[in-house]
């Protein structure tokens, strides 16, 4: 599983049909409110780490990006 890149369009998208509010969705990935509407905007840049958390926090499975993510840490040690 690979990471998907998102735009903020993207990221509206999922929270309304996840029928969370601003609020309820960012808090889960540790955000406030104020910069995930930045991001939902198009303001400010999805960084990859705020989409990897997107994709954990919101996935019916994490498990094989976990395992991609450990991987790629074995493979720089």
């Amino acid at each position: 599983m690979t990471i998907k890149p998102m735009k903020g369009k993207d990221v509206s998208a999922l929270r309304t049909r996840l029928s969370l509010t601003q609020l309820e969705f960012w808090k889960r990935v540790g955000m406030t409110q104020s910069a995930g509407c930045r991001y939902e905007r198009g303001n400010r840049t999805l960084p990859k780490t705020t989409q990897m958390l997107i994709t954990l926090a919101y996935s019916r499975n994490p498990m094989p990006f976990l395992n991609q993510l450990r991987k790629l840490a074995d493979n720089r040690r």
